[in-house]
């Protein structure tokens, strides 16, 4: 967790929620496509993207919190936490069973070994 501690309280405009993702994943020497690649795509067939029946550490987890549209994205810590990025909050921990109702669907980028299991 010491790998993302300095994120936490950092405010929504200065990381917003898929800048945070991109900001883990670059922690560990990974780049990944932008939102925009994302967001006009079907994900499951995004170069790099796998899809995932349940969360592992590093997943990047799809909501729609506010409809239809996919709009919010975060990052499953494992031992039900979700790191993400609100308005209301900035980058914060919660536990990921909240937003399960909302959960469009959960996906890793790159082979497992690019994860380290010691966030």
């Amino acid at each position: 967790m010491s790998e993302i501690n300095d994120l936490i309280g950092t405010p929504f405009e200065q990381l917003p929620c898929w800048e945070l993702v991109r900001e883990y994943y670059r922690r560990q020497g990974i780049d990944i496509p932008e939102y925009y690649d994302i967001e006009h795509s079907d994900m499951d067939n995004v170069n790099g993207y796998t899809k995932l029946s349940e969360p592992e550490v590093g997943s990047i987890c799809v909501y729609s919190l506010n409809g239809h549209d996919l709009d919010h994205v975060g990052i499953y810590l494992g031992d039900n936490q979700l790191l993400h990025s609100t308005a209301f909050s900035g980058v914060c921990i919660e536990r990921y069973s909240k937003f399960i109702p909302r959960l469009k669907g959960v996906y890793r980028y790159g082979s497992r070994n690019n994860h380290h299991q010691s966030v």
